[in-house]
């Protein structure tokens, strides 16, 4: 008979016992990395959370942005058929005091646009003609009617070889509500202040299509156009050309027109006098294709 040892059920235990002590560290370990796993969904879903505050942050900041654009657009763009237009309570800021770095980029675009209008209208009621250099100061005015009051640059143009053009400095105001140049001030205007004297020259055109040829008419039309043209950049009320009434032959040493002619507001403005037709008298360089002056008769007119 085989004798059992003492020592095999000891080693036995010995073996249980350890594999036991492994099984706990196991566990212990695998409760480890379930804490972990807890951590890192919990840090997982903080970061969601986060990203998620951030995106409503984001889309909160794009909504507010959108709302300020909408409202600038619809203070700066023109709408015809309501036009006059007022905005909103406002007040007096600084858009540009030199610095471009400190000017928001639409503003910018703004500022150039109108100055460019300022540049545009004096072209066309002047034989000297500039273009824009930079922009020197702008104030935002905004109390009902939001107007620009602008100091730029601009130089002599068309350039010539060997002569120094310095740019000079000009001074505007223009309505941004309404889209048209309310004041302008050039330093050559300073020395022109003499008062028309209208008509002095022989008549060509009596308000008759058969007093003169079509091309002399159309020249005619040309000026008429060009005229109503600035005269809408300038004032807050726009007339469309109804009728030629009469051009005469105005004697300087260019050809000169000088016209006279009816039209009406585009637009109903509320029952005022201004939707009644008016007469207008002008100068037109056919030469140089500007406006010397444009002026509406003070007296009624009825059609």
């Amino acid at each position: 008979m085989k004798k059992v040892s003492m020592k095999e059920p000891k080693k036995q235990e010995i073996k249980n016992k350890s594999e036991k002590i492994s099984m706990k560290k196991l566990e212990k370990k695998n409760k480890s990395e379930k804490i972990s796993m807890k951590k890192l969904e919990r840090k997982n879903k903080s970061e969601k959370i986060s990203m998620k505050k951030l995106e409503k942050k984001n889309k909160s900041r794009k909504t507010s942005m959108k709302k300020l654009q909408v409202c600038e657009e619809n203070q700066g763009n023109e709408t015809k058929d309501k036009k006059p237009k007022a905005c909103g309570a406002g007040g007096i800021s600084i858009w540009y005091n030199g610095d471009p770095t400190r000017c928001l980029p639409h503003h910018m675009e703004t500022m150039k646009k109108y100055a460019e209008l300022v540049i545009d209208v004096f072209n066309k009621t002047h034989l000297n003609k500039y273009s824009f250099v930079d922009m020197v100061h702008t104030t935002s005015v905004n109390f009902g009617l939001w107007t620009l009051h602008m100091v730029f640059t601009v130089k002599p143009e068309p350039e010539e070889d060997g002569v120094d053009k310095y740019p000079i400095i000009v001074r505007a105001r223009v309505s941004i509500s309404n889209d048209y140049v309310d004041y302008f001030e050039f330093p050559e205007d300073e020395e022109d202040s003499e008062t028309p004297i209208f008509p002095i020259g022989s008549v060509f055109y009596d308000g008759n299509p058969t007093s003169c040829d079509d091309e002399t008419m159309k020249t005619v039309q040309r000026c008429a156009d060009l005229v109503m043209e600035v005269y809408n950049k300038t004032h807050l009320i726009e007339y469309s050309l109804v009728e030629l009434v009469r051009a005469t032959r105005h004697l300087s040493p260019g050809f000169m027109i000088d016209l006279v002619f009816i039209a009406k507001s585009k637009y109903d403005y509320g029952g005022g006098h201004e939707e009644y037709p008016k007469e207008f008298r002008a100068r037109v360089s056919v030469t140089h294709n500007y406006v010397e002056f444009v002026e509406i008769v003070d007296r009624p007119c009825l059609l």
